[in-house]
């Protein structure tokens, strides 16, 4: 694809690169320089957004995602774990148990 736009990801995982993180939401790797990848559009399918709340087990940061699918579980700050502390359903609005 000629002049396709590009996005930053992590270099060791390839996952969003999120500007000012210190370390990979995904894999927890520190991040240095970012690599340059062209984007790629997908259509998906499948259950509405879920609402996820991570906070860091180490530093206490917090934020919220909103995807079908959250692989998430590293906080960008510190680098330690990042569980789901709390699930909100778009579907109908109630709350659900982290997984």
């Amino acid at each position: 694809m000629k002049n396709a736009p590009l996005r930053k990801v992590c270099a060791n995982c390839h996952n969003a690169y999120v500007e000012g993180d210190k370390y990979c939401r995904y894999c927890g790797a520190p991040l240095g320089t970012p690599k340059f990848i062209e984007e790629e559009f997908s259509c998906i399918y499948g259950p509405p957004p879920v609402q996820r709340v991570h906070t860091c087990t180490k530093c206490g940061f917090s934020w919220s995602t909103c995807l079908m699918i959250d692989d998430e579980h590293w906080c960008p700050k510190c680098g330690a774990a990042a569980p789901v502390t709390a699930v909100e359903s778009d579907y109908d609005g109630v709350p659900v148990q982290p997984e």
